[in-house]
């Protein structure tokens, strides 16, 4: 499983941080990528798949790191996406006796206020 490298990434045209998300990807690699500022439908779509469904995070350790909300794909499970078992544990979708429920395809953590 790949480790994700944290990196800031600058917005020259408006002198700010952009807003920085973790893409899990179904095979389990992440990868921290910069949203567009509008964080445009089409644009979250494109990163899951499809229609998007958003998540709230409930692991505490992925709240503790930051995430708050995950942006998912929302037919994932009806497509027949494969299981991301790497974002299922990171929202908090897993129980002691394995999945309580679960992430079907790519998936976006993003921390607060990320997504407008």
């Amino acid at each position: 499983m790949a480790q994700h490298v944290m990196k800031m990434a600058v917005d020259n045209s408006e002198k700010r941080v952009s807003n920085m998300a973790l893409l899990v990807k179904a095979d389990g690699t992440r990868t921290e990528i910069t949203l567009p500022p509008t964080n445009q439908l089409s644009t979250l779509q494109s990163l899951v798949g499809g229609m998007i469904e958003l998540v709230p995070v409930l692991s505490e350790e992925s709240k503790k790191a930051g995430y708050v909300d995950a942006i998912c794909n929302e037919e994932g499970k009806i497509l027949g996406l494969p299981v991301n078992g790497t974002a299922s544990k990171m929202t908090g979708r897993t129980g002691s006796h394995g999945f309580v429920d679960y992430i079907a395809g790519d998936c976006l953590l993003c921390k607060k206020g990320e997504v407008k």
